[in-house]
């Protein structure tokens, strides 16, 4: 059974490569290309299985969960009535969280 997964624009430029800047995407650098090949390898497997093991949700958020990619983590919130996983935030701990 797959799940559909969707990204956010900022979310999507950084897994294709590209750096995001300005004051719209403040604060969010180019992934290095190994982050991004293991990221792109952890989303596959949201289609198959939107919570695997290790994953954790986050407190006080609704359906927003969080996967481990060394230093740097995925922010996704899955929908299970709509089958669907929306990548909602990449990037480093430290900074991942801020809303």
């Amino acid at each position: 059974m797959r799940f559909r997964v969707e990204f956010s624009p900022r979310e999507l430029w950084q897994l294709l490569g590209y750096g995001v800047a300005g004051n719209f995407f403040e604060g969010n650098e180019k992934l290095p290309k190994n982050i991004r090949e293991k990221c792109i390898i952890e989303i596959e497997t949201l289609a198959e299985n939107p919570i695997p093991r290790g994953v954790v949700k986050l407190a006080g958020r609704r359906n927003i969960y969080r996967i481990r990619v060394g230093k740097y983590r995925i922010l996704y919130q899955f929908c299970p009535e709509d089958r669907l996983v929306i990548i909602v935030r990449i990037g480093k701990r430290e900074s991942v969280y801020q809303r």
